[in-house]
């Protein structure tokens, strides 16, 4: 019968004979703290009041029509290729999307309230980390009617901060040319390297410990 490990006896170690050295074990995989994000509210350039805040599952049907205003440019910008109305509408998908774990993703919806009281979707963020590793990707969607107000740099900064809090690499990938999603990116502080195979940049910042970071406060 073998004697249990915690009992088994232990070889004394000489001065001559030195234990050898182990490397450290590597850092445990971060979690993303989405519940500490709180609604912000801010103006666009345009003057419209909006709050971002996490999404929820009652954003169902808000997503469904932020969908409907997608243009294809702006479709084919963010899912690399052409998703139908009906795919990314979908009520399973959907309903997986307004619903996540907030340690393992963070979604963000830029939300106006109209004048009747009802609630608009006028973009969305997401951040999800990848399992095992300390890194997390970022996606940004704004809706047509509303770029170039800013949105997307708000989204951003939102995300990065959690990034930051949790000590992570975050990353995203960007088609050539989305210009004003590159704008954006660039503006934050990210690094940008081509991948010229796959025809996109990859942007990245990251926060894992012992890595440095030059961050590039980006203009509201």
């Amino acid at each position: 019968m073998k004697r249990p490990a915690d009992l088994a006896p232990r070889r004394k170690t000489s001065a001559a004979l030195k234990p050898p050295r182990l490397d450290p074990a590597p850092a445990p995989a971060a979690y993303l703290d989405g519940h500490r994000v709180r609604p912000t509210e801010r103006a666009l350039r345009d003057g419209t009041r909006v709050a971002i805040r996490l999404i929820t599952p009652e954003d169902e049907a808000r997503m469904v029509a932020f969908h409907a205003t997608l243009s294809d440019e702006s479709v084919h910008a963010r899912y690399f290729g052409m998703r139908s109305l009906a795919f990314r509408t979908e009520h399973e998908r959907l309903a997986r999307l307004c619903h996540t774990d907030l340690a393992r993703e963070v979604a963000l919806v830029v939300d106006r309230e109209q004048a009747g009281g009802e609630h608009e979707i006028l973009g969305v963020g997401r951040l999800i980390r990848t399992p095992g590793r300390n890194e997390a990707e970022f996606a940004l969607l704004v809706g047509d009617r509303w770029q170039g107000e800013g949105l997307g740099t708000a989204l951003l900064s939102t995300l990065v901060r959690i990034a930051r809090d949790a000590r992570v690499r975050i990353f995203g990938h960007v088609l050539p040319g989305n210009a004003a999603m590159l704008h954006v990116i660039r503006a934050a502080g990210f690094e940008l390297r081509l991948h010229a195979a796959e025809g996109e940049w990859v942007a990245e910042l990251d926060f894992r410990p012992g890595r440095t970071t030059r961050i590039v406060p980006a203009p509201v």
